[in-house]
């Protein structure tokens, strides 16, 4: 017979797109969900990145510029932001938390974060030189991009699933999940609206993915009120997620008009 723990948090093991996890090493409970909740949301916005950048031409004129203006507007302003915020949140207090109990795996604790977040601020610099050319004439930082993205994201993928292979085990012979649920309302509450604006969106859509509705329930049951009320705002999450996140999502949505991203 399931126990409880298992009927609160089903998942949909075949929507995964982790490494560690699928259907033949399916999630167990908490200690697996509290990293795929923000893990799948990133490999989320990185398929979709790797999608966008492969469409885009060698080089645009300015009646096509915004296809790569586009993507640069939102590869600054939500997804560096996104990515920044979340290795932020893990090395200032989700693993210091950790620490407390148990000790991290050398692999968590390596400097993969600042290797990370410096390829990271390197295509930044480029998607900002993009936008100083509103998209015109940008043959060499298209280059650049098609050439880093698919580096950063394969590298990322590698640190996603260390984590995923190294701490849930950690959290499970140390910790309760609601002690981890208190450690997960600092983020939140670090995070402020911004950050919950440029991350929850992405987060609910991949959610679709993994988990069942009653999981999805219980999250945002979790979610503090003031976040919750901009959610009921709009007529459906996938609304919410196109309405605040305009930049990638109008990009992605025209080049699929045009057939261009399957």
């Amino acid at each position: 017979m399931a126990s409880n723990e298992e009927k609160e948090y089903p998942f949909i093991p075949e929507g995964l797109t982790s490494a560690v996890y699928g259907p033949e090493n399916p999630p167990k409970d908490w200690a697996d969900a509290g990293f795929l909740i923000p893990h799948e949301a990133l490999r989320f916005s990185m398929n979709k990145m790797l999608a966008s950048a492969e469409a885009l031409k060698d080089d645009y004129e300015k009646k096509e510029s915004w296809k790569v203006l586009y993507f640069a507007e939102w590869y600054v302003e939500d997804f560096a932001s996104m990515v920044h915020d979340h290795h932020f949140n893990e090395e200032s207090i989700y693993f210091p938390w950790v620490a407390t109990k148990a000790e991290l795996p050398e692999k968590v604790l390596s400097k993969q974060h600042e290797d990370l977040v410096k390829m990271l601020e390197e295509m930044k610099s480029i998607c900002i030189s993009v936008k100083k050319k509103k998209g015109i004439k940008c043959a060499d930082e298209i280059k650049k991009l098609k050439e880093k993205i698919p580096l950063f994201i394969d590298d990322m993928n590698e640190h996603l699933k260390e984590e995923e292979e190294g701490i849930p085990e950690l959290l499970r012979a140390n910790f309760t999940h609601e002690e981890e649920q208190v450690v997960v309302g600092k983020i939140i509450k670090s995070e402020g609206l911004g950050g919950t604006r440029r991350f929850l969106p992405t987060l609910l859509e991949a959610m679709d993915k993994w988990a069942k509705p009653s999981f999805k329930e219980i999250f945002l049951a979790s979610i503090p009120p003031p976040i919750q009320k901009l959610l009921c705002k709009c007529a459906s999450f996938k609304m919410f997620f196109i309405l605040r996140f305009p930049l990638l999502n109008a990009a992605f949505l025209r080049l699929q008009s045009l057939n261009q991203i399957p």
